[in-house]
């Protein structure tokens, strides 16, 4: 069985990264990757010892597992699964085009402005791809880190789910 403090632990891991990091790294900043994937592993190693369908073999399906064993909320799941593929998505192609170092939201406006066409994003009449980029990003940053939040806070206090309740 999971010690009783795993959360606590896990959650103080994810808080030396993200201090150590640039707050533009997609990863490890706030609201970045790692939240999703810290999340899993806390959830995965309080819930997995009794039940062990919830150890998916990544991410996506070991919080796909948690939904439907009623750890997360259906919204809960959506929320963190959607922030998690995006900013991989963002992440990967930042990656790709060498622009990038490591995980590094670009902050110069060409070099984002580059990313965000490579993305699909288009100029518009009301905002430039590179602006509608940041904003998408720091939206689902933002999202993430709630949830992260929400969730480890309610494993904290001992998991009593609204997660359960339909």
């Amino acid at each position: 069985t999971a010690p009783p403090d795993v959360v606590a632990e896990v959650r103080a891991m994810r808080e030396r990264l993200e201090k150590a990091a640039e707050t533009s790294c997609l990863k490890a900043g706030r609201g970045g990757v790692q939240d999703a994937e810290f999340l899993v592993q806390a959830l995965v190693l309080r819930h997995g010892p009794g039940n062990p369908v919830v150890r998916g073999p990544n991410s996506v399906d070991a919080l796909t597992a948690l939904r439907d064993a009623r750890v997360l909320a259906p919204a809960e799941h959506e929320g963190i699964v959607t922030a998690y593929l995006f900013l991989r998505t963002v992440e990967l192609r930042l990656r790709l085009s060498g622009e990038g170092v490591g995980s590094r939201f670009p902050e110069d406006p060409e070099a984002r402005g580059a990313l965000a066409r490579r993305l699909g994003y288009v100029d518009t009449s009301c905002a430039p791809a590179s602006r509608s980029l940041a904003e998408e990003v720091a939206w689902y940053r933002d999202r993430l880190r709630t949830l992260y939040e929400r969730v480890m806070g309610r494993e904290a206090r001992g998991g009593e789910s609204e997660a359960a309740i339909p």
